[in-house]
């Protein structure tokens, strides 16, 4: 378990104020320390963009941390495996509760405070209130469980030792009191209407199409919570959408955010781990021994503009940073690790500093290796949807990749956004990547040079 923060407290909990950029709001007393809690599968770098907009309305950053569960992915993904089945390089109920107390009790020790705020999303909830209800309601101060498994995934009498199967063993026991949150702790609890792949009266997007889930699309609500449906807003949007952050600020602060988007500023100073698979799962152990070299690339060709502009050798903690940016500058980050192919991952500008810049390499299918060369296109923060998102390479439509978190939606017409990677499957020269208002240009490169990611920030 790795907690995440752009620097260490600087400022003393008691005397930390927060001023909004407009002047909305003058100041309010003491602010508590946030915890961020990313779901299955996810990471820390779930939440850059979360943390932007905190910053960019006056939130010091020195008080928000992002946690990252050593082993994301719960034993329990695969419907037919138990919470029980121990399983190389996937984390139990146990083990995540296990790490979100420690990261609690850090969190304290770094910032001086009795209590903080934890904001979850999907799977984060089951850990969140797990703690909640055995220790640490007196710590927590506010709580934002964005489209969490409150009640399962489904409810039926199968896999009932799954930590998903609202009918389960683990699930009985969390929801067999009256309400879902001890009382005295506030509560946001924030949904979909309907828009959410994940909680769905159908099981096509678990792998069980056709057969019922025993759930509806309320499933993420919580009993004694304030429970707020976002129309439209899908799984990833429900934590990180424009909406949902009004929605948290105004529970957080008591007033609207004063700054909805991402004001840039004149150096992004940029930071983060290298992460790869273990045991055949995403993992958030750093990586030591990796080679990373950042280069600003043209907008236009791809083409880097010169020579290295950081370069750096992980140690044990993975850090491949700090690099100091400019905002305006398309990047290249060439990451080489022992015995994996070398990936080129380019992103957008960075409109501000982070230190939640996650280089994970791109490991290409057998079907892909096939190919002369593959252009990897990833949304960490971001799903796609038929109809609503545009995903385009040199102006043709980009195909779902299969192997993509979200396996089960490979049909470009499905409504429901749930795919989180395209995959452009190309040999040589500039490739024009869009994915919605965000474009980057590629260098398309052989597949035994590098495997090409465009990583966007939404």
């Amino acid at each position: 378990m790795t907690l995440h923060r752009r620097t260490f407290l600087s400022i003393p909990v008691a005397t930390a104020s927060l001023t909004l950029a407009t002047g909305a709001r003058a100041s309010r007393g003491p602010l508590d320390p946030v915890l961020l809690v990313h779901g299955n599968g996810g990471s820390a770098a779930f939440w850059m963009g979360f943390v932007w907009r905190m910053e960019a309305n006056g939130y010091p950053a020195e008080l928000i941390h992002a946690l990252d569960f050593a082993a994301p992915i719960a034993r329990s993904s695969g419907l037919d495996v138990d919470d029980e089945s121990a399983i190389p390089g996937r984390s139990s109920t146990a083990d995540q509760l296990a790490e979100l107390t420690a990261a609690i009790d850090r969190t304290f020790a770094s910032a001086g405070s009795q209590r903080v705020v934890l904001i979850g999303h999907s799977r984060a909830g089951n850990a969140i209130r797990s703690y909640l209800w055995r220790a640490g309601a007196v710590k927590v101060s506010r709580v934002v469980l964005a489209a969490t498994t409150t009640n399962g995934l489904i409810a039926t009498d199968c896999f009932v030792n799954n930590e998903f199967n609202g009918q389960g063993a683990f699930m009985r026991t969390l929801n067999a009191r009256t309400i879902d949150v001890p009382p005295g702790v506030p509560t946001l609890s924030l949904r979909s209407d309907s828009n959410d792949l994940w909680f769905q009266p159908d099981g096509r997007f678990i792998g069980l199409p056709g057969r019922p889930t025993g759930i509806g699309y309320d499933a993420p609500d919580v009993r004694g919570a304030t429970n707020v449906v976002l129309p439209g807003a899908d799984h990833k949007q429900v934590a990180l959408g424009d909406a949902a952050f009004d929605a948290i600020h105004r529970f957080m602060l008591g007033a609207p955010p004063a700054v909805v988007g991402v004001p840039t500023i004149s150096t992004a100073v940029l930071d983060g781990i290298v992460t790869a698979f273990r045991d055949g799962a995403p993992s958030n152990l750093p990586v030591a021994g990796a080679r990373v070299e950042v280069f600003e690339t043209s907008p236009e060709t791809g083409e880097r503009a010169g020579t290295a502009v950081h370069a750096q050798t992980t140690g044990s903690d993975g850090r491949w940073g700090p690099y100091s940016a400019r905002p305006d500058r398309q990047l290249e980050f060439l990451v080489r690790i022992a015995g994996l192919p070398a990936t080129s991952i380019v992103c957008p500008p960075f409109p501000r500093g982070s230190s939640l810049v996650r280089l994970s390499p791109a490991i290409p299918s057998p079907e892909e290796r096939a190919g002369e060369g593959l252009i990897v296109i990833r949304r960490p923060r971001g799903l796609s949807g038929a109809g609503r998102d545009v995903v385009r390479a040199n102006g043709a439509p980009a195909r779902p990749r299969a192997e993509s978190v979200y396996r089960f939606i490979l049909d470009t017409d499905e409504p429901v956004p749930g795919i989180a990677a395209h995959a452009v499957p190309v040999g040589r020269g500039a490739v024009r990547i869009q994915v919605n208002a965000e474009t980057v240009t590629v260098r398309a490169r052989p597949l035994d040079e590098a495997v090409v990611v465009a990583e966007f920030h939404g």
